[in-house]
């Protein structure tokens, strides 16, 4: 086994790759790297900004949109949808294999409807509705309005991926989760839901926060990327276990797990071991191109340090009760919403010269 394979076997974490290019897809990149232990993808705005940009493997769709009249934010989510679509398909002997636990893709909604409730839970049904595949999950930001969705989402059955954009709005994510559980009238055991850290955002935001004292290099502060994942962690495990969840899984339902964005490498920690570090049971850890080809290329013997698991670095689960630092909260969702906003607005900004060059 290499080290992407290990990281599930034995440490039951799931790495899913941070960026799916067209050309992975044209190439079978993609069902490589699934057959080598990548067991998930996700696809981000920010990314496909360059990809759109720096080839012209999208100009001859954009050329073939724009003929037709075609709006540049229709053009936007037909682009998504044509990579989506195809990327599912290579992913899914995975979520067969795996029953249903991995092999997804997840996409963003767009921005604009962050603080929208009916609009985030109108675009979402109707992204399941054009995508009839089991394996899409839609990521939607821990906004008040995000918040209030998840539990209408999930009690509808869909799976769900929340960002959150705030470790003190976790506690609220869980239990929007549970209880759209708790009211979904179906079978549970295809309800899929995921909680997306960006450990680097929250790193970075944190450092502004009054007596950060960590660095990039010396991990030490609570609003380090690494500890803001351990206490996250150990939140997950004392929420998804007891009574209350014994109910949920027998009826078939899994918990929502959290995903690490991993924070930025250094001289002190590579990213190969940054995502060792934040490997845990039911855990995913997002990983690049260049990351899972590193890590595929550690073969047996080589043994996955489960980070997460590692019962001499115990902490203390994160105080999740909303009761923390409101300026730092809010700090973090601007910020949050700021890099996503960008992010789509760029996008757009590319297709518009995309379209004016083909005209």
């Amino acid at each position: 086994m290499n080290l992407l394979e290990l990281l599930h076997a034995e440490c039951g974490t799931s790495p899913w790759l941070d960026c799916v290019r067209r050309s992975y897809l044209h190439s079978g990149r993609l069902g490589h790297l699934a057959k080598r232990g990548i067991r998930g993808a996700i696809r981000s705005p920010s990314l496909f900004e360059h990809m759109v940009w720096g080839s012209a493997e999208y100009d001859a769709q954009i050329a073939s949109l724009s003929r037709r009249h075609v709006g540049v934010e229709e053009i936007y989510w037909e682009l998504i949808i044509s990579d989506v679509t195809a990327a599912l398909a290579w992913l899914q002997p995975v979520y067969d294999a795996s029953g249903g636990h991995d092999g997804f893709i997840v996409i963003d909604l767009p921005p604009v409807l962050a603080h929208d409730t009916t609009g985030i839970i109108a675009t979402v049904r109707a992204l399941y509705t054009q995508i009839r595949r089991p394996n899409l999950l839609v990521r939607i930001p821990a906004t008040d309005a995000g918040i209030r969705a998840l539990t209408r989402l999930t009690a509808d059955g869909l799976g769900v991926v929340v960002d959150v954009v705030a470790p003190a709005r976790y506690e609220r994510v869980m239990e929007a989760y549970l209880s759209g559980l708790e009211t979904c009238p179906g079978p549970l055991a295809g309800v899929h839901g995921v909680a997306a850290f960006d450990l680097a955002r929250l790193e970075a935001t944190g450092r502004g926060a009054p007596g950060y004292t960590g660095g990039q290099d010396l991990p030490a502060s609570p609003n380090d990327g690494v500890t803001v994942a351990r206490r996250a962690y150990s939140a997950f495990q004392v929420r998804f276990s007891g009574p209350r969840w014994g109910r949920l899984a027998h009826r078939g339902a899994t918990p929502q797990r959290p995903l690490w964005f991993p924070p930025s490498p250094g001289p002190a920690r590579s990213a190969v071991a940054l995502t060792q570090q934040l490997a845990g049971r039911n855990c995913i850890v997002a990983v690049s191109d260049d990351v899972a080809t590193g890590l595929e290329r550690y073969e047996s013997p080589a043994v996955a340090h489960c980070g997460l698991e590692d019962p001499s670095d115990v902490v203390a689960p994160m105080d999740v009760t909303d009761t923390g630092d409101e300026d730092l909260v809010r700090a973090q969702e601007a910020n949050a919403l700021e890099t996503s906003r960008r992010a789509y607005d760029a996008v757009l900004a590319t297709l518009r010269a995309r379209v004016s060059t083909s005209d």
